[in-house]
């Protein structure tokens, strides 16, 4: 497994909620609040060919998690690793509900294990996990300042359904994290 961490520089410094656009070329939702709408989640359309991911956000939205999804994107064949030109890609945004300024430490903890958890699995170089420290606020609550960390998991394999298994790796892995993690608060 190729794992990354890094802190983002104000440049990237996340406000919510934040506008639907379409940017880069790919279309932005815009934020949706899912703790005080949950239904919202099938507005996220880019969830209907990633059930893994969608069971991970309505487990970070459910009551008995602390934290939450800020945002998601998705990718197919987006990237290509050496002779691996297939990849399956997704991001989230993971944040407390109660964010703090200190939270940061907690997130480079939490990288550090997630990193730990897919190197003991043994997950092999077709999975690429880069977790990003951004700092974000939610304007519309008072500038309501915190950390969240963005978590990249992206899998490569020389067939569509190689690079799907190797991002369903990495997905279980960082699922399994967050649910040990929420546990452990």
């Amino acid at each position: 497994m190729i794992t990354e961490y890094r802190e983002s520089g104000d440049s990237q410094f996340l406000k919510l909620p934040y506008r639907a656009s379409i940017g880069s070329g790919s279309p932005n939702n815009g934020y949706f609040d899912l703790l005080a709408r949950p239904s919202d989640i099938s507005r996220l359309k880019e969830l209907n060919d990633y059930p893994e991911l969608k069971a991970l956000i309505l487990f970070l939205i459910s009551p008995q998690s602390h934290f939450v999804s800020l945002r998601i994107d998705t990718n197919k064949d987006a990237y290509i690793l050496g002779p691996l030109h297939r990849s399956v890609g997704s991001m989230v945004t993971i944040a407390f509900r109660n964010p703090d300024p200190e939270d940061a430490i907690y997130f480079e903890d939490l990288a550090r294990y997630l990193f730990d958890s897919g190197a003991k699995k043994g997950v092999g170089d077709q999975i690429r996990i880069l977790c990003t420290l951004t700092t974000f606020s939610y304007v519309s609550r008072g500038l309501e300042r915190g950390h969240c960390l963005d978590v990249y998991v992206q899998g490569y394999g020389l067939t569509g359904m190689e690079a799907r298994t190797a991002w369903l790796c990495g997905m279980e892995t960082l699922s399994q994290v967050m649910s040990v993690a929420n546990e452990n608060l």
